[in-house]
């Protein structure tokens, strides 16, 4: 088996801004001054009401995160090697994609994938996205699909998982600790 992390096939860095207050240019982080305030970011524009007016912390929208991923970047260099490995030197492995996306945006994720990967095409039958409401860490909840991956193989042989593609850090140490060789996407 061969683990393609989605993320590292498709670039989300245009739509962090709705989750991530330092990409915005309408935000500003404050240190703690006194004990009425927090440390945090806060939106330069936005202020609750109160007398007198005390301005906004940030609030991360994941829905228009999650619902921006249709126009997420192709990163070609690595779609380019999941084609190549769904060619016929690979036919008899099977390729999975995992990914930290919530289910609600599935039907958005298969056509960004059909589009950009030929994902029908392929051997790659298998796309694993996160359930609705589930807030566990990504590398908590692959490495819980690797468990469920291993129980689910006949009489408890493992499959054996030949590489994955990851690109963020948590993930990447654990698989490192299963002992699952892995290409580090992270681009910093």
């Amino acid at each position: 088996m061969i683990i393609f992390d989605l993320e590292t096939l498709a670039d989300s860095e245009h739509r962090r801004h709705f989750v991530d207050p330092s990409k915005r240019t309408d935000c500003y982080y404050h240190e703690l001054s006194d004990l009425n305030q927090m440390a945090g970011w806060y939106y330069s524009d936005r202020f609750r009401m109160s007398d007198p007016p005390k301005p906004m912390k940030f609030i991360p929208d994941w829905d228009e995160f999650l619902h921006a991923c249709g126009e997420d970047i192709p990163i070609n260099p690595v779609i380019e090697i999941f084609r190549q490995l769904n060619d016929d030197e690979y036919n008899d492995t099977e390729i999975q994609i995992w990914s930290g996306r919530c289910e609600s945006v599935r039907e958005k994720t298969e056509k960004w994938l059909h589009k950009h990967t030929s994902f029908s095409r392929m051997n790659c039958r298998v796309l694993k996205m996160r359930p609705i409401g589930d807030n566990t860490p990504e590398h908590e909840l692959k490495e819980k699909w690797l468990e469920e991956t291993y129980e689910d193989t006949k009489w408890g042989a493992k499959t054996p998982i030949e590489f994955v593609f990851d690109s963020d850090p948590k993930s990447i140490e654990m698989w490192r600790r299963r002992g699952i060789f892995v290409f580090d996407c992270n681009q910093g």
